[in-house]
């Protein structure tokens, strides 16, 4: 998979790994002007996982969003026709043992929690190409990093709630 060169608004350091946010200081990263493929973070003209079935039950539908180690979309279980939510890991962080062990502590702990504000997860696999991935309950809502550019930060009172 290709990635846009990205560059980071606050500290200037360039990426092509397809990460989205700059792991030196947590800003989004920015497509460089020059980069074909458009904003980060969007898939290039096609994504190949989108229409494909990942170990024979989930049905990828469509790309909901993205962070600094995988891909979120939208699935449905095949059999049971439940809409779940997956993350895969990117690929190009697949070969790295001490990823794919935090990426796997992550749904291990998460699924262990079981509390309302945590995500339930589900089920745990590999794709065809190599890539972990979990299945987590689809929660619809907007995205924080949306609401706060749309709406500037939270009052104290809308943040304790959240």
């Amino acid at each position: 998979m290709a990635y846009a060169i990205t560059a980071c608004p606050q500290c200037s350091l360039e990426y092509s790994a397809g990460e989205v946010f700059c792991p030196i200081d947590g800003a989004r990263l920015q497509a460089k002007p020059h980069s074909p493929s458009g904003a980060p973070g969007r898939p290039s003209d096609h994504d190949p996982l989108i229409g494909s079935t990942l170990s024979g039950r989930y049905r990828i539908i469509r790309r909901i969003g993205e962070g600094g180690m995988g891909i979120v979309y939208e699935a449905e279980h095949v059999l049971i026709e439940k809409r779940v939510g997956l993350k895969v890991l990117r690929e190009d962080f697949s070969n790295r043992f001490d990823v794919v062990e935090r990426f796997r502590q992550e749904a291990k702990s998460a699924s262990k929690i079981g509390h309302e504000h945590i995500i339930d997860i589900s089920d745990f696999g590999v794709t065809q190409s190599g890539a972990n991935f979990f299945v987590m309950e689809l929660l619809h809502g907007r995205d924080l990093a949306e609401e706060l550019s749309k709406l500037g930060p939270l009052s104290p009172r809308r943040a304790l709630a959240i």
